[in-house]
C-alpha cells in the first residue's frame, strides 16, 4: 500500500467585508499622515523669518472694516500657495460680509479641516477680537482617523504661531457636542464641516 501524502496547509480564509475594510481605512490613513508630513515640511521652508515677520504685522494690524482687513489677508503671502487659487470659487470677502463678521467679533469656525478659512480669519479677529476652532484630540489612538484631523489641525496652528497664537483650541468629541458657549459668541461658522453632520 501507499502512504496517503501531506495534505496541503489549509488555504487562509478570505477576509470579511469588515476587516478589508479596515485594512483599507488603514492603508489610506497611512497615505494620508505621508502626504500631511510632506505638506508641513514644505510649509516650514516656505516660511520664511521675513514671511513669519509679515505674518505677525497681519496679526497685529488693527482694522477699521472688515474689507480693509480681507483686502490685506487675502493678498499676504501667509496663505499657503494653493489657497488663494481658491479665492475665485469661494468668494471669501463676499461670503463674510455676508455673514456680517466683523473684526472685533467673537467667533467660533467649527470644523475647520485643513484650515482655508482659519487662515483668512484668524488675522481678521486676531488684535481687536476672538477666534475659537474646535478640533478632535490629537492625542487619541493613533489608528483613528479623528486623531489625525486634531493633529493636522494642530500642527496647523503651531507651525505659524505668529499669527494663529491667540487662536483658542477647543478638543471636542464630535458625537458629544456640549462646548458650553452659550451667550458668549457672536458667529458661529461652519463650512466644510457641514458634509459630514
Amino acid at each position: 500500500t501507499v502512504a496517503p501524502t501531506a495534505t496541503a496547509a489549509a488555504k487562509a480564509p478570505e477576509p470579511t467585508a469588515d476587516e478589508k475594510k479596515k485594512a483599507e481605512d488603514a492603508r489610506q490613513l497611512a497615505e494620508d499622515r505621508q502626504k500631511m508630513e510632506a505638506s508641513f515640511e514644505a510649509e516650514k521652508t516656505r516660511l520664511t523669518p521675513e514671511l513669519r515677520a509679515k505674518a505677525k504685522a497681519l496679526a497685529e494690524a488693527k482694522y477699521a472694516t472688515l474689507e480693509a482687513a480681507l483686502g490685506a489677508v487675502l493678498q499676504s503671502k501667509h496663505r499657503k500657495p494653493s489657497s488663494a487659487d481658491r479665492d475665485k470659487h469661494r468668494h471669501p470677502l463676499e461670503t463674510l460680509k455676508h455673514f456680517g463678521l466683523k473684526p472685533d467679533m467673537t467667533v467660533i469656525e467649527y470644523g475647520p479641516g485643513e484650515g482655508w478659512y482659519t487662515e483668512v480669519v484668524a488675522p481678521v479677529l486676531a488684535s481687536k477680537g476672538k477666534l475659537l476652532i474646535t478640533m478632535t484630540d490629537p492625542n487619541g489612538p493613533p489608528d483613528a482617523r479623528s486623531t489625525f484631523y486634531g493633529e493636522r489641525t494642530k500642527r496647523t496652528l503651531d507651525l505659524l504661531p505668529e499669527l494663529y497664537g491667540k487662536v483658542e483650541r477647543l478638543v471636542i468629541d464630535p458625537k458629544k457636542l456640549a462646548l458650553g458657549l452659550d451667550g458668549k459668541l457672536d458667529m458661529v461658522l461652519a463650512f466644510r464641516a457641514m458634509h459630514g453632520m
